[in-house]
Parts: structure tokens; sequence; C-alpha cells
């Protein structure tokens, strides 16, 4: 999902590309892909225009770890969502 605050994709700048894959590496990061699948997202991302990112972000926003059942880092916030939807 690409947010409203996010660059638009019709800037052709090299931050506005930057941006974009930085996003990538942070999906990554919490994603439910294996390791080998990361790095070979990881480095694909280098070479992908506006389109291929943007699509590899929905796919990765999908596919991310649960970070209350899943993943030993979460925040408050999340612990009380979680809770609150196992009642």
């Amino acid at each position: 999902m690409i947010f409203t605050y996010e660059l638009d994709e019709r800037d052709g700048s090299d931050s506005a590309l930057w941006y974009y894959r930085e996003r990538v590496h942070s999906l990554l990061r919490t994603s439910s892909y294996d390791h080998e699948t990361r790095e070979y997202l990881l480095n694909s991302c280098q070479v992908m225009d506006y389109p291929e990112l943007q699509e590899l972000i929905k796919r990765l926003y999908f596919n991310q770890l649960d970070p209350v059942t899943q993943l030993d880092n979460y925040s408050k916030t999340q612990a009380i969502k979680a809770a609150k939807n196992h009642k």
C-alpha cells in the first residue's frame, strides 16, 4: 500500500527512487520471506523502476509478520490491539 504522504511516482528524481527503495528495505526486515528471497528482492530492487517498486511494496506489505505473535518486538499499542482481537 502506498500512502498519500509518500512521493508521487511521477517524480523522476533520484531521491524519489531512493525513498521507494528504502521502503522496500524496511518492509523486507519484517517480511515473512526467507533469507534467500529477502536477499534476492533487496538486490533486485536496485534496478527496478517505479511501477515495479510499487508492486514489490504492495507484495511486501501483505507479507508482513505479525509483530505480536511472530516477532519479539512490538509496541504497547500493538499488544493492546492484539489482545482485544483475541477475545
